[in-house]
């Protein structure tokens, strides 16, 4: 079963289904340099680290506390933020401010 998907530089893709039904035990998606601006984890995945492109505009997590690594490419391009989890350590929104 696929537990890594790296997509990086991948400019032709502009969307992506991360629904856990179809990858149970991915743990790790990196989406840097492509195009995808929308990108919703599976509820409660298994997901432990994501990398999102410059492109994202807007970003949905709901009960993904396994979730350790989140960076993003760029934040310029970012309207929406949606975090839904029960136990979210510390989110530094400062660089959202720019």
């Amino acid at each position: 079963m696929l537990e890594k998907l790296d997509l990086t530089n991948v400019r032709s893709l502009t969307t992506i289904n991360l629904d856990s039904k179809h990858t149970p035990k991915l743990k790790e998606v990196i989406l840097t340099g492509t195009n995808i601006a929308t990108v919703a984890l599976p509820t409660g995945s298994r997901l432990t680290k994501i990398h999102y492109p410059a492109a994202l505009t807007s970003l949905v997590i709901t009960d993904n506390e396994g979730l350790q690594e989140v960076r993003f490419e760029s934040l310029n391009n970012l309207e929406t933020v949606d975090i839904n989890c029960a136990k979210v350590g510390q989110f530094d929104i400062s660089n959202f401010c720019e």
